[in-house]
């Protein structure tokens, strides 16, 4: 999560969608003040800090009354805790991802210690769908204590509502990643614009002869990403083959 208070905008970090590549590219051109979470030791290496940016995960107080902290896939409403009432005045930034893809890249991610990616491709397939239906709905204790477990296909879409509706000025999309974020920059007016020239973020974890995202589905896994995914496909406009031009970057949500 970046919260911004030169440039006065929240980025809410979304899970597999370049997220960490993004913090990196936006550090930079930060001013003292601005909060930015830790990311993982060899992320962190390469990001540019400058004089007096935060980096951090501070505890406050929630709504409820309870400590909590601003980890670095924390929900807007979090943010909005933390800065208060002049928080309605701080512009939204958020990244998306094609759901079917971002599975995928959720399965590879969390097998990145069994090399899985070395097996044939059968054998990744078969352990993808049961990976995908243990992992990806979330289950009763999770909605009873409000927990949102990190493979959770519903996850990234909840992470930006605000009393129930989603609350979005500008998407990233993972699809036209460059480019939305040079739009970025000239929106927020950040002077330089920001690039991804020499970050290197969670890479190298899919298989090198990379395959198509859909054919590691069957019918029944494809139908429970739609279903449990169904916020962001229809926020975004996304479909199953990847043919459609997700919505964005500029969002006008009412």
């Amino acid at each position: 999560m970046i919260i911004s208070h030169h440039h006065r905008f929240i980025l809410v970090k979304t899970r597999k969608t370049a997220g960490s590549s993004v913090e990196l590219a936006l550090s930079p051109l930060l001013g003292a003040g601005d909060l930015v979470t830790p990311l993982r030791r060899e992320e962190e290496a390469q990001r540019v800090a400058p004089a007096g940016l935060r980096i951090a995960e501070p505890l406050l107080l929630t709504r409820y009354g309870y400590p909590w902290r601003i980890k670095t896939h924390a929900p807007l409403w979090l943010a909005h805790d933390f800065i208060g009432r002049d928080a309605g005045g701080y512009r939204v930034v958020s990244l998306c991802r094609n759901p079917w893809d971002k599975a995928v890249s959720h399965f590879f991610w969390s097998c990145r210690d069994r090399d899985v990616k070395a097996l044939d491709f059968d054998a990744q397939r078969r352990l993808f769908i049961d990976f995908t239906h243990r992992k990806g709905p979330r289950k009763w204790y999770d909605r009873l204590t409000g927990r949102m477990p990190p493979k959770a296909l519903d996850g990234n879409y909840r992470l930006y509502l605000l009393e129930g509706r989603p609350r979005l000025d500008f998407v990233i999309r993972y699809e036209h990643l460059a480019a939305d974020l040079e739009e970025l920059g000239q929106w927020l007016g950040t002077g330089a614009a920001p690039t991804l020239e020499g970050v290197s973020a969670k890479t190298g974890l899919r298989p090198k002869a990379k395959r198509h995202w859909s054919d590691y589905y069957d019918t029944a896994t494809r139908a429970l990403v739609a279903e449990h995914s169904r916020g962001e496909i229809e926020l975004f406009g996304y479909d199953f083959t990847g043919e459609a031009t997700p919505r964005g970057p500029h969002l006008d949500l009412g």
